[in-house]
């Protein structure tokens, strides 16, 4: 019933409330015109010990229609340093936003839409509600995450794998960290994650269901340089078609090549066998090109003998107008200073096997008229260690798209807490990319309003129609 769902968007709104200061984030202050009734204008006067006509004169102008005022400028001209100078007697309309504790949300959601892309309380309840409305579609009751009472409790590893289950907008900072000082213990389940999708592959895949345990498992099996995870990325980035991308998302053609490289151990051979595998998705194939250039950067694999390699490719590939895996492997040769592949590169352009628009002539002809075989691969070890960070927060957050520095601290030693969403810093920006991370529910390439909330073609409509089921 409509009341059910006032009902579950006031609880999410009091659970996120409570971790969230809108006070530290001001983004509303700054981006809203800022309605003042009479009532308003005398309480803040009063507030500021000035003449109600006075204060009028200063800060507000008449609204365009109908009765009341509103401030001259955005931000709100008694915004300091991100903080309400007048907060205690603020007008009315501050007071009640969000407006998520009213009744009746259904007949308001879009504003709430429009709400999300400013503030991140609204955010966070929406992403929760999506989450709950899919949990029932699926049959799924959601509990609360929570933590166990103590670090020694054998239920921990079942708490962090719970947190890492299904997205819900919410980086599992907690959970990572205790999963990075469980290292030992969580692994072999890490292992296991990654073994389920090559055994289910289209269950992964399914865009309902949102499963985001891939991702956590790949990140930390590869910050862990394990090395029994590299069979498994290359069976499982070596699905066929699209699958790869469809469970692991941009991190195909962003992180993959660090998976590789850090998990071979000096072995290129699977690296090779998954560049050669003509059935895998494009872009895994491409990624697991740049892997090998990052093994001669690392001295696990020679120069001339990946060139070769590479060069090989052009003699058993054919090409096509919708797949630029060449191109991508000539990029990947640019980077090694191919001086004694020109001849391969020259032939691929004639034979528009190298697409121009991705890497064009020149860059050739720069890099080996002003580089070297070495000044080429010291490039190519700079771009790894930017991306080997020490810290495992800092190797994931370019997915989580979460500005950490003002989520609630807590003391030195103690058990972490539940996951926490955290006030988002330039949250216009963080709200493209955080849905990002849900990468199944996203048209690459083309963004429309639904999508940039993490919505599919008809899922407006859907995501309440659950909530009606209940009594």
């Amino acid at each position: 019933s409509p009341e059910a769902l006032d009902a579950v968007v006031g609880d999410l709104y009091r659970d996120v409330s409570n971790v969230i200061d809108c006070r530290q984030c001001a983004n509303c202050c700054k981006t809203y015109d800022i309605a003042v009734d009479q009532a308003d204008a005398q309480r803040l006067a009063a507030g500021m010990k000035l003449e109600v006509d006075e204060f009028k004169k200063k800060y507000l102008k008449n609204a365009d229609e109908g009765e009341g005022f509103y401030f001259k400028s955005k931000p709100c001209p008694l915004l300091k340093d991100d903080s309400c100078t007048q907060y205690e007697n603020r007008p009315k309309v501050c007071r009640e936003f969000p407006h998520l504790d009213k009744p009746s949300f259904l007949s308001r959601t879009l504003d709430v839409i429009q709400n999300c892309s400013v503030c991140p309380i609204v955010f966070n309840v929406w992403e929760q509600l999506k989450v709950q409305g899919q949990s029932l579609e699926r049959g799924i009751a959601m509990e609360p995450t929570l933590v166990p009472s103590s670090p020694n409790s054998s239920n921990q590893i079942e708490w962090i794998l719970k947190s890492f289950e299904f997205f819900d907008g919410v980086y599992k900072r907690d959970a990572v960290e205790a999963a990075v000082h469980l290292k030992e213990e969580i692994t072999p389940h890490l292992l296991g994650i990654l073994e389920d999708v090559i055994r289910n592959p289209e269950k992964y895949a399914d865009e309902n269901l949102q499963c985001q345990s891939p991702f956590y498992a790949a990140m930390l099996l590869s910050f862990f340089k394990e090395e029994k995870a590299h069979p498994l990325f290359l069976k499982a980035f070596g699905l066929p078609g699209e699958l790869s991308s469809k469970i692991f998302g941009d991190l195909v053609t962003g992180e993959l090549p660090v998976f590789l490289y850090r998990t071979c151990s000096g072995n290129i051979k699977g690296i090779q066998e998954l560049v050669l595998n003509q059935q895998a998705y494009s872009y895994c194939r491409s990624s697991a090109g740049m892997a090998l250039v990052y093994c001669v950067a690392g001295g696990f694999a020679d120069r001339e003998d990946i060139l070769k390699f590479f060069s090989g490719l052009f003699s058993i590939e054919t090409g096509s107008s919708d797949d630029d895996f060449l191109s991508f492997i000539a990029c990947s040769m640019e980077d090694l200073y191919p001086d004694t592949a020109m001849d391969v590169i020259e032939s691929g352009y004639e034979k528009g096997l190298i697409c121009p628009g991705i890497i064009g002539k020149k860059n050739f002809i720069r890099t080996i008229e002003s580089g070297s075989p070495e000044s080429s691969l010291e490039k190519v070890r700079v771009q790894l260690r930017r991306q080997m960070h020490e810290s495992i927060h800092d190797y994931m957050e370019w997915w989580a798209c979460f500005n950490e520095k003002k989520c609630p601290s807590r003391p030195p030693g103690s058990l972490p807490e539940a996951p926490h969403s955290p006030v988002l810093a330039d949250f216009p920006h963080t709200v493209l990319q955080a849905s990002s991370l849900n990468s199944q529910s996203c048209d690459r390439g083309r963004i429309n309003p639904w999508t940039i909330l993490g919505l599919g073609s008809g899922y407006f409509p859907s995501i309440f129609s659950n909530f009606f089921q209940v009594t």
